[in-house]
């Protein structure tokens, strides 16, 4: 199951995104009865878009650069609740203060499949309900 997001975050000397985003993702796939290996949930992370926005200094001299990142969020067949674990792993990025600042979630597998899903039902409905209409005009 894909998922994409994009994200915004301040990136110091400190900061190591990557490892902040498998340990987020573990402790909501843990949350949710899931156990994976630490290769498998850092496979699970794919970095696909890097953009360097501002720099700036603060009062203590401390340098950040504002980073954009998109990435791919593969979730494997056998994860129990997917849709609550991208719930919760987006969640506690946005609930972080530091570093993260911003986060937008743009493709989601299961999301597309309940689209698809409720326009079939939708059509296969839709000439019940025609002569009523057809009556009514």
């Amino acid at each position: 199951m894909i998922f994409e997001f994009v994200m915004v975050y301040q990136q110091d000397p400190d900061t190591d995104i990557r490892q902040i985003l498998i340990d987020t993702l573990t402790t909501s796939l843990q949350d949710n009865y899931d156990e994976f290996e630490t290769d498998t949930v850092e496979q699970m992370i794919i970095f696909q878009t890097q953009r360097i926005a501002n720099q700036s200094t603060n009062q203590d001299g401390n340098t950040t650069q504002t980073i954009i990142l998109g990435f791919t969020l593969d979730l494997p067949e056998e994860v129990n609740e997917a849709q609550t674990v991208v719930e919760e792993f987006a969640k506690a990025l946005t609930e972080k203060t530091t570093p993260i600042s911003h986060i937008v979630k743009f493709e989601d597998s299961l999301l597309q499949a309940d689209l698809a899903r409720w326009s079939a039902e939708i059509f296969a409905i839709e000439p019940m309900f025609q002569p009523c209409l057809m009556g009514i005009l």
